[in-house]
């Protein structure tokens, strides 16, 4: 974490990112999961 406490923007960014990830492979799951119902 030292990298980000010197660049506090570069962490925002790649926490969005990994939010942003996650909840499109949850939002694609339900999909799956509703198609293959």
């Amino acid at each position: 974490m030292l990298l980000f406490e010197s660049n506090p923007l570069r962490a925002i960014a790649f926490v969005a990112t990994t939010c942003a990830t996650a909840f499109v492979l949850f939002i694609g799951a339900v999909v799956v999961s509703v198609v293959m119902k």
